[in-house]
């Protein structure tokens, strides 16, 4: 049986004087280890038993099993610090005055990050993925001397500059997606968002190819991974706020945990905090702008803070809104969309559908959007083009380049006629020539078979505060 279990082992041993890491309980909590060291070993006791100096502990010498010991590899010498003290005549303080229109002298970067809900549609229906975290992130980029110059700073004990990219430089999330990108050019089934890496793929055999590619590149560009935060292999991730994997997207249990456990807010800046919180996740909820009306109309600055029943009710229920959120499905781009698009008087609602094997509609994305005073006096046909004028932007990256024709579900029949009929209204002209650059078959469906999006208008009504 032991040979059984042994057949993969890898034969190890060390040498009085070597430099090992052990695995030892960290100080303070005994139920937690971690490697640390270095330490020297002492002697050999038995083939898998060896005594090592433990300096900075109570006990100096300990008795460790090989098992718990690996090899310490020290790093190639260099300038490892992050901060460099320069000589320098003694600073002054000086009090400049800059005019907007004075360049600074430091050039921009533009390279795009990407879309993050473009990263996550990548990973599609893979099932393996892989999150690599690198360490430290910026801090891996060495300044060039000019450069440094430029980023000497005073404290009130010494005159310094940074020998690396330091957080908060202006190009510096430009300047780390440009290098990633470089060094993961050309490797299948791999993206790069800053300091993340996910790689996914359909098979195991190509999964191990691009990891050894990966791998590859990193060490070739002396970057360094934190496999504390790496995931390897694993059927669903969580990858930029949201869990995905196996054709599903779906929040992140920690953070809507947070998010449910929210205080009342008690000023404009701690409104503003929970709807950029539950914002990020809008996507996952149904009538989502319709139901923080309330919320949205006390962050204006006409208006006093007032804390009423109205905005009571929405904050718990914009709570239970993503406590309640489906998973949606992640985009196939081989297939065709469906797109339902509707309005009420004071949002405009769609939902992106996909049809599974099974012929089942499934959600892709959720968009809402709260319509400013003037789209609320709008004609009810100007409030259902303008709804779907706003999807169509929303989902322009979907609907734009695939090939198939976009079906769209509306209950607002004369919507069927837009790019056919005679009409002196230039709002829907104007629109009705945009809409045309979309490849639509708009059809009409009665409000009632409609669940997802006419939920929408169905939900407010006149007797709702925020129809007013």
């Amino acid at each position: 049986m032991k040979a059984h279990y042994d057949r993969r082992a890898v034969q190890r041993s060390f040498k009085p004087g070597d430099l090992v890491l052990a695995l030892l309980p960290v100080p303070g909590s005994a139920l937690q280890n971690r490697f640390t060291g270095p330490y020297v070993v002492e002697r050999k006791v038995t083939d898998t038993t060896y005594v090592i100096r433990t300096h900075e502990r109570r006990r100096n010498l300990r008795t460790c099993h090989i098992n718990m010991l690996k090899q310490y590899h020290e790093r190639e010498k260099g300038n490892t610090s992050v901060v460099e003290t320069i000589n320098a005549p003694v600073p002054v303080a000086v009090v400049t005055t800059v005019k907007e229109s004075e360049d600074d002298g430091v050039e921009t970067v533009s390279v795009s990050t990407g879309r993050i809900d473009d990263c996550i549609d990548r990973v599609g229906t893979a099932k393996f993925v892989t999150k690599i975290d690198l360490l430290k992130g910026y801090w891996q980029v060495p300044l060039t001397p000019r450069a440094a110059e430029i980023s000497a700073f005073v404290t009130p004990d010494f005159f310094g500059q940074y020998s690396v990219m330091a957080f908060g430089m202006r190009n510096a999330p430009a300047t780390f997606q440009r290098l990633m990108r470089l060094v993961l050019q050309d490797v299948p089934d791999c993206e790069a968002y800053l300091d993340d890496i996910v790689i996914f793929s359909p098979s195991w055999e190509e999964h191990m190819n691009s990891l050894r590619t990966v791998f590859a590149r990193l060490a070739k560009a002396l970057l360094t991974v934190n496999l504390a935060k790496c995931e390897f292999a694993k059927a669903t991730i969580t990858y930029l706020g949201k869990q995905v994997g196996q054709g599903q997207v779906k929040p992140v249990n920690a953070k809507i945990t947070a998010i449910t456990e929210f205080p009342r807010p008690s000023n404009r800046r701690e409104l503003r905090r929970f709807l950029g919180m539950i914002g990020y996740y809008r996507g996952f909820c149904r009538n989502f702008a319709t139901l923080v009306v309330p919320l949205t109309d006390l962050l204006r600055p006409s208006r006093k803070f007032v804390w009423s029943l109205e905005c009571e009710h929405a904050f718990n229920g914009a709570k239970d809104l993503l406590c309640k959120a489906p998973i949606l499905a992640a985009p196939d781009f081989s297939r065709a969309f469906l797109l339902e698009v509707d309005a009420s008087g004071v949002a405009a609602g769609a939902v992106l559908l996909q049809r599974s094997e099974a012929n089942l509609e499934l959600p892709v994305c959720y968009f809402s959007k709260k319509v400013n005073e003037s789209q609320r006096r709008y004609s009810t046909v100007e409030k259902e083009a303008l709804a779907l004028l706003l999807a169509l932007r929303h989902f322009d990256v979907y609907l734009s380049a695939n090939p198939f024709p976009v079906p769209v579900y509306t209950d607002h029949n004369p919507l069927v006629f837009l790019s056919r009929m005679k009409n002196l209204n230039q709002r829907l002209m104007r629109w009705s020539l945009i809409i045309q650059e979309y490849n639509l078959e708009i059809v009409h469906k009665r409000g009632s078979e409609m669940v997802l999006s006419d939920a929408l208008s169905r939900a407010v009504g006149p007797e709702n505060p925020a129809c007013k």
